[in-house]
């Protein structure tokens, strides 16, 4: 395993993130539902291990943003498909067999961009550039590149995603749906912050996040 070796590129938290409070639209409600139980999942395989190991993916401080809003970001601006988050999802826990102490609360929102990206180039016919999903995920384009790269080596490029497995999967996520009491989409703002000074400071997405946004749903 080579993702102990955390590199120079590898940020302590997500100093080009300049926003969390998402701009949500009505026809991307079903992308964010499955982003948002991507997200559940990466939590699951958190409590499923008592070890962590450092590696590129894990933040040396503590991430200014949940693991569901960032969830709904990545849903909201990545524009990928729900076959390419349930693709992510499969990818992640090939990821977690291969070496379970790589997640942790501190490593899983990197691991999800990683393999959101990754799921989206292996399933969506259309994609983005690194640079755009760099910005959407908060991180540098360096360190996106690294992100993805690790991910690819670790699994030795088996991403491809059979029928059976992403069926397999599509009913999982659907399952830790329902083990939530609360409702996965808040019907006015998805998944505001329980820290009030972070919901009141963070700023609205780049403009070039927003333009591509903005393009997309567009009739």
């Amino acid at each position: 395993c080579n993702c102990g070796k955390v590199s120079d590129v590898s940020h302590t938290s997500f100093p080009y993130f300049n926003n969390t409070r998402v701009i949500f639209h009505p026809n991307l409600m079903s992308e964010v539902r499955t982003a948002v139980n991507f997200s559940r999942l990466l939590r699951s395989f958190c409590f499923a291990t008592n070890k962590s190991l450092d590696s590129v993916f894990k933040c040396t401080s503590a991430v200014p943003i949940s693991i569901q809003e960032y969830a709904a970001r990545l849903g909201t601006y990545l524009h990928c498909s729900d076959a390419a988050f349930v693709a992510a999802s499969v990818i992640a826990h090939r990821l977690f067999v291969h070496e379970p102490a790589l997640f942790c609360e501190r490593s899983i929102h990197k691991i999800m961009a990683a393999c959101s990206v990754i799921g989206a180039k292996f399933v969506d016919d259309r994609f983005y550039s690194n640079f755009y999903y760099a910005e959407c995920c908060g991180v540098s384009l360096q360190e996106l590149n690294l992100l993805e790269a690790t991910v690819l080596n670790e699994l030795q490029f088996r991403v491809f995603v059979n029928a059976e497995d992403h069926a397999a999967m599509t009913v999982y996520l659907e399952n830790i749906a329902r083990h939530f009491s609360a409702p996965v989409l808040p019907k006015e703002e998805p998944f505001p912050s329980k820290a009030d000074t972070y919901a009141q400071e963070w700023a609205q997405p780049s403009e070039v996040v927003m333009s591509v946004y903005e393009a997309a749903l567009t009739p």
